[in-house]
């Protein structure tokens, strides 16, 4: 994977690089940076990937990535654009070109 400039200025960080990745993984709840005090029940929709990492996910509307069950395992390709995200642990957000079930 090499990283591409990206030159879109509606993507969540134009100044940052982008990559083309497909990363297998786990539907899963992003886990929170800050964990002490107490906790909201929220689940942010995420991808857990066969190391560990978490990603967040940005789908188009014809995607419908929050009907596939928690722990569902899944391939997802796209492009990677490392955000830091204030309220999520993250290596960044997937913008979602292609999801497939299983791995």
């Amino acid at each position: 994977m090499r990283p591409q400039q990206d030159t879109n200025p509606s993507s969540p960080s134009p100044s940052k690089p982008v990559e083309q990745v497909t990363i297998q993984g786990k539907i899963t709840c992003l886990p929170h940076k800050d964990t002490n005090g107490p906790q909201t029940l929220e689940c942010a929709y995420g991808l857990k990937d066969n190391q560990g990492n978490h990603y967040g996910l940005q789908a188009s509307k014809t995607q419908s990535i929050m009907s596939l069950p928690m722990n569902t395992d899944v391939t997802i390709s796209g492009r990677l654009h490392h955000t830091t995200d204030s309220k999520y642990a993250t290596k960044g957000t997937i913008e979602i070109q292609s999801v497939k079930e299983g791995n």
